[in-house]
C-alpha cells in the first residue's frame, strides 16, 4: 500500500510567501539594527543602508498583507519583483562583503544569509502559479 500525500497547493504557496516575507523581515531588521551600531559608516552610508532596509521591511510586510487578505493576484505581481530585486541585492551585496576586509566567518554567514534570502523569494515567486 502506497500512501500518496495530497499537498494543497494555494497552501503551499501561501506558505512560501509567509516565509520568504518572514525572512526578510528578520534579516532586514537585523541589518537596521547593525547599521545604527556601526560608528564607521557615514550619513550617506547609514542613509542608503536604512533606504534599502526600508524597502525591502516594506515589500515583506506588503507581502503578508495581501496574503491576510487572499490577494493572490497582487502578490503574484509583487512576488517578480521581489525575487528579483533580492536576487540582485545579494549577488551584489556578496561581491562587496567577500571584497573588503572582512573576516571569513563574516563572509560565509553572509553569503548563506544571501543565498537563504534569494532562495525564499524564488520559491515564492515560483509557487505563485498555481492557481488561485
Amino acid at each position: 500500500m502506497t500512501l500518496t500525500r495530497v499537498t494543497n497547493p494555494l497552501a503551499t504557496f501561501r506558505n512560501a510567501v509567509v516565509a520568504s516575507a518572514l525572512w526578510t523581515l528578520f534579516v532586514s531588521g537585523t541589518r537596521v539594527r547593525n547599521v545604527g551600531n556601526d560608528h564607521t559608516l557615514g550619513g550617506g552610508e547609514k542613509a542608503f543602508a536604512y533606504l534599502i532596509c526600508a524597502v525591502f521591511i516594506g515589500a515583506a510586510i506588503a507581502m503578508l498583507v495581501l496574503v491576510v487578505r487572499r490577494q493572490s493576484h497582487q502578490l503574484r505581481v509583487l512576488l517578480p519583483v521581489f525575487a528579483i530585486a533580492t536576487v540582485a541585492w545579494w549577488a551584489v551585496r556578496s561581491v562587496f562583503i567577500v571584497v573588503h576586509h572582512h573576516s571569513w566567518a563574516f563572509r560565509v554567514v553572509h553569503i548563506v544569509l544571501g543565498i537563504i534570502s534569494s532562495v525564499l523569494a524564488v520559491v515564492a515567486w515560483r509557487t505563485a502559479r498555481v492557481p488561485s
